[in-house]
């Protein structure tokens, strides 16, 4: 049971506390227990107790619910309507703002994944197919679908450009698409970056976010684009860089507003008998949310850390009274998963005090939006559950409560969850610098099946030694039984290596493939998973499990330390463990660009 700490705001490179003072003030909502106690690693000097872990009844949803990405909500004032996009269920509600009636539920394909949606006005619903790469129109009148337009492997953001009448669509292959909704104009793509977020229209600006690397990209109509990144959280415990760009949307006054995480730069004392990530012993956790607000003018300002919003998806600014409402799905066991923020874009240095959750116990919150007339809007995934101010609208679907998938997303004693460092099942592309055994860039959770031993060291014999070490002791979960790590790892089995658009070149490919088997590289990756699962030394400083490359492309940066930031900086940097690690010492320029372009299809 997490208590909330007062953030301070940083702008620019230089520290400020707004409207606070030298004191540290902690604020516990309504109905929640601090977390001193035996049961909490020690804060006040009980002692260490590992009990029994407690992730509610058990359950096991088929199919599966997905990762939790969040932002599924879009709202046309005009026409007093909601859409409501139900990944887990493969269905789209169309809701009466004003009466809170369900107008028409629009099953999708299983697998489509609904996922960022807009309305253009006086026209459709457009809705972004994450897994099916598709992007969706739905006529209003009748619920029915008409287009099913194919954009990429892996679409995420979506807006509308009034000015220029066009869909703008990003994916994670870093198109940046422009589409005609009326299908009168073909559709045109430009490349801007890699793992692309959210794209957002403003005041004729064009912005991108990158997902893990927490950029914000404003696009110009030539030359490249202008790129921004939120500041380091400088102001209470250990300095943290930004990471993970969970959400971006217009701010009132101009730019744009990002929630992203933070992670920290220190070395983590992974040696303590209970709690070693630190949050459950009165320390500072290593991970935690913040938001950033990025000027038009350039100017960036930002959060420390907002405590207890770890898990948090997705944001909504109210400008009218200076609150901004977070979505946290995390929390939702033990407290509200929706809490309000104070926010004040006019002054230099705008403060952010927690005023505590504002949605009820229970629910699950991965998506908040606001009407013109202020109200809140939000929606719950299990149950399934559309708010309206205080109004609460019951959408139809089956239960999606699945015992592995409610032990990933949820924040544990330590004040993270394993999707803190882990969203949407990939990985923050963080390096870490932990005790005793050094720097180490998180891991994927995808593709783990048939992987086994686990963990950089290959030193955890299965997910039920892994989820003990990890989950139980650091983080302060308590202890996983046999069936609680089973459930997990069905769940995590139905994680796949993410799509994206594969190299065309299919001459080079070939190439890269010999080369592949000519170096030597079969020799350990192997099988299916592309891995022998074994601990070997290739001369990068120690023994080490032979990692998947299935999913490689979205996978920077490499090696167990991140040491590069590219597959090209894998065989130049020197760290790669040279000719211990596929002999390419004797390769030219044009056969390493041959060997990485087929690495890139695996």
């Amino acid at each position: 049971m997490r208590r909330f700490l007062m953030a301070a705001m940083l702008v620019g490179s230089t520290s400020h506390c707004g409207g606070c003072n030298s004191d540290i003030t902690y604020y516990t909502p309504p109905g929640e227990r601090p977390i001193d106690g035996p049961h909490s690693g020690g804060r006040d000097g009980g002692e260490p107790f590992l009990f029994p872990a407690d992730f509610g009844p058990i359950a096991e949803a088929s199919p599966a619910p997905k990762p939790i990405s969040g932002g599924t909500l879009a709202i046309d004032d005009d026409r007093d309507l909601i859409a409501v996009g139900d990944p887990d269920r493969d269905l789209v509600h169309i809701v009466d703002a004003n009466e809170g009636t369900l107008l028409h539920t629009v099953t999708l394909v299983s697998g489509d994944d609904p996922g960022r949606a807009v309305f253009v006005p006086g026209g459709d619903l457009f809705v972004a197919l994450r897994g099916a790469g598709v992007l969706l129109s739905i006529d209003l009148a009748d619920g029915a679908q008409k287009l099913r337009l194919p954009v990429c492997p892996a679409p995420r953001g979506l807006a509308y450009d009034e000015a220029e009448g066009l869909l703008l669509l990003v994916c994670v292959g870093g198109e940046l698409l422009r589409i005609d909704p009326t299908g009168a104009r073909p559709l045109t793509s430009t490349f801007v970056a890699t793992d692309l977020r959210d794209v957002v229209v403003e005041n004729g600006r064009t912005w991108v976010s990158r997902f893990r690397a927490a950029e914000i990209l404003r696009i110009h109509a030539e030359g490249a684009p202008t790129v921004f990144r939120p500041n380091p959280a400088t102001v209470f415990g250990p300095p943290m860089d930004p990471v993970v760009a969970w959400r971006m949307v217009p701010a009132s006054l101009g730019g744009v507003l990002v929630l992203h995480q933070y992670a920290s730069t220190q070395e983590i004392d992974i040696t303590a008998p209970t709690g070693a990530y630190g949050g459950d012993r009165g320390g500072q956790p290593p991970t935690g949310a913040g938001m950033t607000h990025v000027e038009p003018s350039g100017v960036v300002k930002g959060t420390g850390l907002i405590f207890d919003a770890a898990m948090s998806v997705d944001l909504v600014e109210i400008a009218d009274v200076g609150r901004v409402y977070v979505a946290r799905p995390g929390a939702h066991r033990r407290a509200d998963s929706v809490l309000e923020l104070w926010a004040d874009l006019n002054v230099e240095s705008f403060g952010s005090s927690l005023s505590g959750g504002v949605y009820p116990s229970g629910l699950q919150a991965i998506s908040v939006a606001a009407r013109a007339n202020g109200e809140l809007v939000s929606f719950s995934r299990q149950p399934a559950r559309l708010g309206i101010g205080e109004r609460f609208v019951d959408l139809p679907g089956d239960s999606v409560a699945h015992t592995g998938h409610e032990m990933f997303h949820r924040v544990q004693q330590a004040g993270i969850a394993c999707a803190s460092c882990h969203p949407e099942g990939r990985d923050d592309a963080h390096v870490w610098h932990f005790s005793t055994i050094g720097a180490r860039r998180t891991q994927s959770s995808r593709g783990l099946t048939g992987t086994a031993p686990f963990h950089w060291d290959g030193d955890m014999s299965d997910l039920n030694h892994l989820l003990n070490e990890v989950m139980a002791r650091r983080m302060g979960a308590g202890e996983v039984d046999s069936q609680q790590a089973g459930l997990m790892a069905r769940w995590l089995d139905t994680l796949q290596p993410l799509r994206v658009r594969l190299p065309s070149d299919t001459v080079a490919i070939e190439r890269g493939r010999v080369l592949f088997e000519a170096v030597g590289c079969t020799a350990c990756h192997v099988g299916p998973n592309l891995t022998n699962n074994a601990t070997v030394d290739v001369g990068t400083g120690g023994a080490f499990q032979v990692p998947s490359l299935r999913g490689l492309a979205s996978r920077a940066p490499y090696m167990h330390s991140g040491c590069a930031e590219t597959l090209h900086q894998r065989f130049e940097r020197g760290c790669g463990g040279g000719d211990a690690h596929g002999v390419t010492s004797g390769l030219d320029a044009a056969q390493i660009d041959d060997l990485v372009t087929y690495l890139k299809t695996l």
